[in-house]
């Protein structure tokens, strides 16, 4: 459930920062435009991986790791979001390993 939160958080934070990123920047350059890129096709990595893709499990979890690295590498000088973005990381592989992990026999 944490991570399902955080992943909903982090594509919130990315698609809010890439359009005060849009309005923001008065005379677009190459890179306002790779990084509100970033961030969007960040937000939209995470979206697809939470949202779209049920199944197989790591397809999903590629894609919002992903989606929540290209976004912290766009906010890198955030500190906060990095940190927030590899712990979805790890959160998010950790809850794949368990879902994808055979169950024992009942005797």
């Amino acid at each position: 459930m944490l991570t399902r939160w955080l992943a909903i958080l982090l594509a919130a934070v990315y698609a809010v920062a890439g359009l005060i990123g849009v309005f923001a920047d008065i005379e677009p350059t190459r890179d306002a435009v790779f990084f509100v890129g970033l961030l969007w096709g960040g937000a939209l990595l995470i979206a697809v991986g939470l949202f779209a893709v049920r199944s197989p499990a790591w397809p999903a979890a590629a894609l919002v790791s992903v989606g929540a690295l290209a976004g912290a590498l766009a906010l890198f000088w955030s500190i906060v979001v990095p940190i927030a973005a590899i712990a979805l990381v790890v959160l998010t592989v950790v809850q794949t390993r368990r879902a994808m992990a055979p169950t024992a026999p009942a005797i």
